[in-house]
């Protein structure tokens, strides 16, 4: 019998700048300067249980069971101050961000193994293993503290592997081998934006 716990947590802060003219012909020059600042944590576990039954000498069959759980948050500022040609400050722009994240995994797996007359080069191996992953994604837009803009972001994936290897050695320098693999992958989106108007977020239907 096997088991594996594990926890993480991360924190990614990060700022970044953007300095740009704007050269408007005859017009004097303008100026955008950005400052980006991030804040991102990130917090989850890994739970892997599993278990090897011989069912003779030759032959055994392991099966195991992984549950990964992990919620993400960021905060995002962007912070634009638009200038004039002396550098002096017309209008400044600030932008947030914050979005949440949850990500769930479950991963099933099955895997036979069989060795022919003691020799560990003659064997048949067959695998089984499915995988339901969740992925939901949360976040809204403000600019200059006014609503703009939520969106949502629901995403669901199912994934099955089928893979089976025979091998039989011919003399010492070459072996015949036949097998089978197959990949079976569906996954599911739904996404969603609202925008803010007259007090109230209405959904965008051309883009959800």
């Amino acid at each position: 019998f096997l088991n594996t716990t594990s926890y993480n947590y991360r924190e990614n802060p990060g700022t970044g700048l953007t300095e740009r003219e704007t050269i408007n012909g005859s017009d004097p020059s303008t100026y955008f300067n950005e400052y980006r600042t991030s804040d991102r944590t990130q917090d989850g576990f890994t739970i892997s249980n599993g278990v090897e039954w011989y069912i003779n000498d030759s032959a055994s069959l392991t099966g195991s069971f992984v549950w990964k759980k992990s919620n993400n948050s960021s905060v995002i500022a962007n912070n634009t101050f638009q200038l004039d040609q002396n550098k002096d400050l017309i209008r400044r722009f600030l932008r947030l961000t914050p979005e949440k994240e949850d990500d769930k995994t479950f991963q099933y797996a099955l895997n036979f193994d069989k060795q022919f007359g003691g020799n560990s080069q003659h064997k048949l191996t067959a695998d089984f293993q499915y995988e339901n992953s969740q992925e939901d994604q949360f976040s809204s837009i403000t600019n200059d503290a006014d609503p703009s803009q939520r969106i949502q972001t629901l995403e669901n994936q199912k994934r099955i592997l089928l893979q089976t290897d025979y091998v039989l050695p011919l003399g010492e320098a070459s072996q015949f081998e036949a097998g089978y693999r197959g990949n079976f992958n569906v996954m599911d989106t739904d996404y969603m934006l609202e925008n803010y108007r007259d007090g109230d977020y209405v959904i965008n239907r051309g883009l959800t």
